[in-house]
């Protein structure tokens, strides 16, 4: 197992990254490419980056070049052994106040002895006065401290190596090291706050006098005794959101759009991109109004296929795909939605609703008028609508149903007949058939929130209500607030998509609180 990245002093390792010039072994994986630094060189692998032959000064490792997202990558670092002394080093690199490929910071970690582990971070190349170490279990802050600076202890004895971004946007808007783990362990923050259980730790530079336009690059070294190490996954971050290449292709980051190219035809796969989502009841993937209605009449079939997976009860579950094929200028529309026979169709014109139709699996729609693809949109089950899969169009276009009914819309939806509990939408996936390249330009997305937990007497008896169409939620209980909630092992009816409960007190206090009890954890 390892932890994050050197115990070399930031400054120092800034200093030693910055002399040392990159080699020219290079490779193509996870849709960027990677060229490695000082000794160290590539080791065949079909499953992972393998960089080995690194020296024990810290000066040997690998360098991925990112184009111009507007944040860094996720690394999901690993070696063959970790031992005392052990180290990684991860330096970012951006364009700064206009002034392109200038370090940005550095985060380090290093194991001091068994299944003890600290990281920490520098952000002085930007001008950041002190960092703010923030401790979080699912989407609540647990602890929190701003100290000038400082390391973080990890006692991981039994975790999974985290996945590491130096410069991650969270959704507020800031940016910092983040780093994340499968499962929460004990973790203590600079401060001695104490051993608390967190998932995932975020470092937030302050201060800082220099404006990040965007990153470039990063380069990540092994030092203290580390012979090799491999990325199991990069995922590159945009929008927002983590991305990972499907199928190889080819990753083209610039300020407000994120190109997939180099598709390669006549592979059966595709290729195309996965978008990660924190847990959303809805999401849109806007792209470059995309052109797949040509005439091909030598017989190549140019094709999307979109899918949404999502949380329901304790799992990640797949929700559907809809499937856009060209026959020679007319697009053949098919949906899957969940595992039903029938579906309900919606086409809009404008957000405006044109007709209705039930579609048997696998029929097809025919839309006429080679309109272009600019969105995908994924919804989860909410009171007004059980969840759904949708496209739009940068133009009407003439769609007929399956009856052979004729409308004008530019936004098709399909929807299950029913609420299956689909909690929240967690990933979205394009894959692009015989298409050689296509353009994401925004991801905006509505984050999964807590309901609210609404309380009132009837007679002697206590009701309990919140809005709940997935069921997504349990109610804790707790006689005092300092004390720790626990199940109230209560059992809600539904109707329409509220969750009530009714009970006789047996407490002169009590407080309750709402925990959702899919993946992740949310307090």
């Amino acid at each position: 197992m390892i932890r994050i990245l050197s115990r070399c002093r930031p400054v120092l390792c800034l200093f030693l990254a910055a002399t040392i010039a990159a080699a020219a072994d290079s490779i193509e994986r996870f849709g960027l490419r990677h060229t490695t630094i000082g000794q160290a060189v590539f080791e065949n692998s079909d499953y992972a980056l393998q960089v080995i032959g690194l020296s024990t000064n810290g000066t040997d490792g690998l360098s991925s070049e990112l184009g111009a997202p507007d944040s860094g990558v996720f690394i999901y670092p690993n070696t063959r052994q970790v031992d005392w002394g052990y180290s990684m080093t991860a330096r970012v690199f951006g364009s700064v106040n206009g002034e392109s490929n200038r370090p940005i910071g550095t985060v380090y970690g290093y194991r001091a002895d068994y299944a003890q582990f600290y990281a920490g971070a520098d952000y002085s190349p930007i001008g950041a006065t002190n960092l703010t170490f923030q401790l979080w279990r699912g989407f609540a802050l647990v602890a929190e401290t701003t100290i000038t600076n400082g390391e973080v202890f990890m006692y991981g004895e039994y975790a999974q190596p985290p996945r590491v971004n130096p410069w991650w946007q969270r959704d507020n808007g800031g940016y910092g090291t983040s780093i994340e783990f499968t499962y929460p362990i004990p973790v203590i923050l600079p401060s001695g706050s104490g051993d608390i259980n967190g998932d995932r730790i975020f470092i937030r530079p302050n201060g800082a006098t220099g404006t990040v336009d965007h990153i470039s690059r990063t380069d990540v070294f092994g030092g203290g005794g580390v012979e090799n190490f491999s990325y199991t996954q990069v995922r590159l971050g945009m929008f927002g959101h983590p991305h990972i290449s499907l199928n190889d292709a080819k990753f083209d980051a610039r300020p407000g759009a994120l190109t997939l190219d180099q598709i390669v035809p006549g592979e059966e796969e595709g290729g195309g991109v996965a978008v990660e989502l924190q847990p959303s009841t809805r999401a849109v993937v806007n792209l470059l109004p995309l052109e797949i209605a040509v005439p091909n009449t030598n017989d190549t079939r140019h094709r999307l296929e979109l899918s949404a997976t999502g949380s329901r009860d304790s799992y990640s579950t797949y929700i559907g795909s809809l499937f856009l094929a060209n026959s020679n200028g007319v697009l053949e529309f098919t949906p899957y939605i969940y595992d039903e026979e029938i579906a309900t169709v919606d086409v809009f014109s404008n957000n405006v609703l044109m007709g209705s139709s039930v579609v048997q699996r696998p029929s097809s729609l025919r839309i006429d008028g080679a309109p272009r693809v600019t969105s995908f949109e994924a919804t989860a089950d909410t009171l007004a609508s059980p969840a759904s899969l949708g496209l739009s169009f940068d133009t009407n276009a003439t769609i007929t149903l399956t009856n052979g009914t004729q409308l004008t819309g530019n936004r098709i939806v399909v929807r299950t007949s029913q609420w299956y509990r689909f909690a929240d939408i967690s990933s979205m996936v394009i894959f692009a058939h015989e298409v050689p390249s296509f353009t994401i330009v925004s991801e905006p997305a509505e984050p999964f929130g807590p309901p609210r937990l609404e309380i009132a007497r009837s007679g002697t008896n206590v009701v309990l209500q919140w809005v709940d169409p997935a069921q997504a939620y349990k109610v804790e209980l707790s006689t005092e607030l300092v004390n720790s909630f626990v199940d109230a092992e209560l059992q809600p009816s539904y109707t329409n998509g509220i969750a009530i409960v009714e009970l006789t007190p047996i407490y002169d206090t009590a407080f309750f609180r709402l925990r959702r009890y899919v993946n992740p954890i949310n307090d």
